[in-house]
């Protein structure tokens, strides 16, 4: 099962081997750039709750100071706020859970192992995030406003609405397809052609023709007219 995602660009101060050149503010794939005159980005591939929920720990694009940030989830209250803390100056601030987007790919190295600890239960996480493959920054960098999707798992699930009266419900569980190197298949939405009477009369006259329908005594104009008569 496919499903759509949200690509976000957000300017960073380390290398990348996407950026934007300074001056013709072009954006541009390359693997070993230099320094000089770029502006780096990472990429960071989201999607909507609809498709995965956000829990604790994860890495999500949130609104912040006007723009967006890639940032981890501290807590989420009961009342559907996301406490998160701002990775550069470990800033607290707070949005609706319903306005942040899970990162659930990245060619952001900071989100490859994500180590913290947590004081009450004395325990250790380590968040691996998938990247994106290189095929696919070169095919976004070309097309940046193009629409893309990424393939999910889809296991429905079956559990107890109440212990007592033994009514059972169903639910969907999505996850992600994952390569064996830790990198997601992205791949662009084909968008549905219209096509004109015109194009459609040109395609069935190509096709009868083929197929031997007209004999030699149709002149192609006969045809064409016989098809639109048709339609």
């Amino acid at each position: 099962m496919k499903n759509p995602v949200k690509v976000v660009m957000l300017p960073t101060e380390s290398t990348s081997n996407v950026a934007v050149i300074k001056g013709i503010m072009k954006l541009e794939y390359k693997p070993d750039f230099r320094k000089n005159q770029l502006l780096f980005q990472h990429i960071y591939v989201t999607v909507s709750q609809d498709v995965e929920f956000i829990k604790e720990g994860d890495w999500v694009v949130v609104p912040h100071l006007g723009g967006l940030l890639a940032t981890t989830v501290k807590e989420i209250s009961r009342t559907g706020m996301l406490i998160h803390g701002q990775v550069a100056n470990i800033l607290e601030a707070g949005c609706k859970l319903e306005h942040a987007r899970k990162i659930i790919a990245t060619n952001d190295p900071k989100l490859n192992i994500n180590n913290f600890s947590d004081v009450d239960r004395l325990e250790d996480f380590e968040i691996i995030v998938p990247q994106v493959k290189q095929s696919f920054l070169k095919e976004f960098v070309a097309n940046p406003d193009g629409k893309f999707e990424v393939e999910f798992r889809c296991q429905e699930l079956q559990h107890y609405k109440h212990h007592l009266v033994g009514n059972t419900c169903t639910c969907k569980k999505t996850t992600l397809v994952l390569n064996q190197d830790n990198t997601v298949n992205i791949t662009v939405v084909e968008e549905e052609k219209m096509y004109s009477t015109d194009e459609v009369k040109k395609l069935l006259f190509d096709a009868l023709t083929a197929n031997g329908d007209f004999d030699d005594g149709w002149s192609d104009d006969e045809a064409l007219a016989y098809i639109g008569e048709n339609l």
